[in-house]
């Protein structure tokens, strides 16, 4: 409860009369410590049970900073860039194959317009030692009707990132003082550091090389950042359940490590640095196929019970107005196929055949962007241009990527961006599934290319 406006009228009062009156003058510091006392002592009683703010001497304005960001996005493209989509008719209880499949390829022309993120952020200096952070999304995309799991297929022909189902994108707090001590520890709902990205930066977002390895999720890193530019952490968290789990089961049974080197002069820069991954199939976006229901032909999805490690190397350099990133991602085992991972058995009733699980190989992603910073009538902006490749994903990424995109700052804290990007998908056939009997029940890879145009509004609000 707030005292400032009661406490200084009953002390004005207070004052008032033995000021005039009588040769002494009271402490008001312990008139304001009784009455907070009181205060307290009604508030214990009120807020029993409940959740509440808390008061600060200077109000929340001296130490909690709210800010947003809004991108909205319009997509045009001779051909939808996914290349599959879920086949209405399929129907489980009928034998899977070339007549009833899950999958069927996409084509003709496609075009949308949505909300692609609306960000609410919280900031927060605790004390010397504490900062929070707090933010909330939205996103006008919904996902695949009938999916399940944490993670939700968007029902989109344009976008392959996967849809979190909570609205609240990211809860943590940070203890460290580094005046004092290079060593961090942090807690909370977060993007692990696995990989680099910006969530939902324009392009990027749905580049193969974030998609592999963007993973949000509660967890808890021990860090260090030492003066000279050399940094790491190691982290942990509860990774998704598997099959053997029974789909449900949660335990904390992934975690990796993370080290990195930055250094800067003027107006260059150079960051690199590496990672290692438990378990790649915690990524958001493999979690969005492997826990949904529709997809593995199960009322109980989960991801596969051996692990997939993973590590990754990136780099970041800047001279001046020229800037190259890379990221490279690869996989030291190989991967699930999340489509009938669990082994989908047809109804006996037709005669069908179970289908036995798949691996997709051990997949590799990497992917090159160089970019060049200039002004256009003294407002900044830049173009790049950028190159992706996948191995071992047929059906669930491009095998390859081409894109350039222009971004310019049309007035403070407003950007639009245009950006061609083409796609082009694996060879026909590649990734396909087979029944016991040799019956095709999954088709693979299209051969298709398609190439869209994606504009973006870009709001950030303070």
């Amino acid at each position: 409860m707030k005292l400032k406006t009661i406490a200084a009228s009953l002390v004005a009062l207070g004052l008032s009369t033995p000021v005039l009156a009588a040769p002494y003058y009271m402490d008001t510091s312990y008139q304001l410590d009784v009455m907070r006392d009181q205060m307290n002592k009604f508030d214990m009683v009120l807020d029993q049970n409940q959740p509440g703010g808390f008061d600060q001497p200077c109000g929340w304005t001296c130490r909690i900073n709210l800010s947003g960001w809004i991108n909205t996005d319009a997509y045009l493209a001779n051909r939808p860039p996914v290349f599959f989509d879920f086949n209405p008719a399929f129907n489980p209880a009928d034998a899977v194959g070339p007549a009833n499949l899950r999958l069927t390829p996409t084509n003709g022309r496609a075009s949308d317009l949505v909300l692609n993120n609306a960000n609410l952020f919280v900031d927060a200096r605790v004390n010397n030692w504490v900062t929070a952070m707090m933010s909330l999304v939205y996103s006008s995309l919904a996902g695949v009707a009938g999916s399940t799991g944490a993670y939700n297929i968007a029902n989109s022909l344009f976008v392959y990132h996967p849809l979190n189902t909570t609205n609240l994108d990211t809860a943590y707090a940070t203890i460290g003082n580094f005046q004092a001590s290079p060593i961090y520890f942090r807690v909370g709902k977060a993007y692990v550091p696995f990989g680099q990205y910006d969530p939902y930066a324009f392009v990027q977002s749905e580049n193969p090389t974030q998609l592999f390895t963007e993973i949000n999720k509660p967890l808890a890193q021990l860090g260090f950042i030492l003066p000279g530019g050399l940094y790491g952490s190691a982290y942990t968290f509860a990774g998704n359940p598997k099959l053997s789990d029974g789909g449900s089961t949660r335990r904390i049974q992934n975690g990796g490590v993370d080290l990195g080197y930055g250094w800067k002069m003027w107006n260059s820069k150079i960051n690199v640095d590496a990672g290692w991954l438990a378990n790649i199939a915690d990524s958001n976006f493999l979690s969005s196929y492997y826990l949904n229901s529709i997809m593995e032909g199960t009322s109980v999805p989960g991801l596969p019970n051996k692990k997939v490690p993973a590590w990754d190397v990136n780099a970041d350099l800047t001279f001046g107005p020229f800037d190259i990133n890379g990221h490279y991602i690869s996989t030291t085992r190989s991967l699930a196929n999340p489509v009938f991972l669990s082994g989908f058995t047809p109804s006996t009733v037709t005669g069908g055949q179970p289908v036995e699980p798949g691996f997709l190989g051990k997949p590799n992603v990497w992917g090159l962007e160089a970019g060049l910073t200039f002004p256009v009538k003294a407002h900044q902006s830049r173009v790049a241009l950028g190159w992706q490749k996948t191995t071992h994903l047929a059906t669930f990424l491009p095998k390859k990527r081409i894109y350039i995109d222009y971004l310019v700052n049309m007035a403070k804290w407003f950007d639009m961006g245009i950006a061609v990007v083409q796609d082009r998908d694996y060879s026909a056939g590649e990734g396909s599934i087979f029944d016991t009997t040799g019956a095709l029940v999954h088709s693979g890879a299209t051969n298709s290319k398609s190439t869209f145009g994606q504009l973006r509004a870009s709001i950030k609000f303070a």
